[in-house]
């Protein structure tokens, strides 16, 4: 095992998007693998996840000879507004980001389509 606490590792969430985590702790579970416990790097949520299924993540990024980065996508729809993150490359182009921004939105809270009214959308970050 190569993380030790303090490392900065990748993770799959629940949406399945790969995120980092921070490790603030590691503990081996009844079938002798050893999983993590982190703060994610950009909600400070908690997380729970297998070390080894980490690992495999980076060495994945890596194979692929590839970075894999999240923008921050804050966004207005009408009378609702919130931020998307989506995963992207780092020479992706902001309009690339807002398409898929749009698109995980629209069919995560929106449904179908975008209510009617005023509609913006900014990259405000990339990490």
């Amino acid at each position: 095992m190569s993380y030790k606490v303090g490392d900065i590792v990748p993770y799959r969430n629940t949406r399945s998007n790969v995120k980092r985590a921070k490790i603030t702790s590691l503990e081996t579970v009844d079938n002798g693998k050893v999983w993590f416990w982190g703060i994610d790097t950009v909600t400070g949520a908690k997380v729970w996840y297998p070390v080894h299924r980490s690992e495999q993540l980076e060495l994945q990024t890596k194979k692929n000879n590839r970075i894999i980065m999240t923008a921050l996508v804050k966004y207005q729809v009408a009378t609702y507004s919130g931020e998307v993150e989506v995963p992207c490359d780092p020479d992706d182009d902001n309009e690339y980001i807002i398409r898929r921004a749009r698109a995980i939105e629209r069919r995560g809270i929106f449904g179908e389509s975008f209510p009617f009214g005023y509609e913006s959308w900014k990259v405000v970050d990339r990490y």
